[in-house]
């Protein structure tokens, strides 16, 4: 049923762009559908601070100045056109050549 409900929205809509974080991956992983997730900058200044500084605790991921994502969901066997989605939208940001700074601990 969630294939065919799929296979529904992807009728009118040749890409889905939608946060990392969300809970799509479970979607595409039940339906074989294809996603590909790129960079998508930086958090700025102003985003929270982990709530841990053990830099090996889960829940210190994210905070001022760490990499956000995209993730680009496509049609049933339509990788060819993800992919070349995605490619052009990597060209078109240059996102992927950024590197975040590194602090001295």
């Amino acid at each position: 049923m969630l294939m065919e409900e799929m296979a529904k929205v992807f009728e009118d809509i040749d890409v889905i762009v939608t946060p990392s974080n969300g809970p799509q991956l479970t979607c595409t992983n039940l339906t074989g559908h294809p996603a590909v997730i790129l960079p998508n900058g930086f958090r700025g200044e102003d985003a929270p601070k982990p709530v841990s500084e053990d830099p090996g605790d889960f829940a210190n991921s994210g905070g001022p100045g760490t990499p956000t994502s995209l993730t680009f969901l496509g049609r049933l066997y339509g990788e060819a056109d993800l992919l070349a989605f995605a490619r052009a939208y990597q060209e078109a940001t240059g996102f992927h050549l950024k590197h975040p700074g590194l602090e001295n601990s």
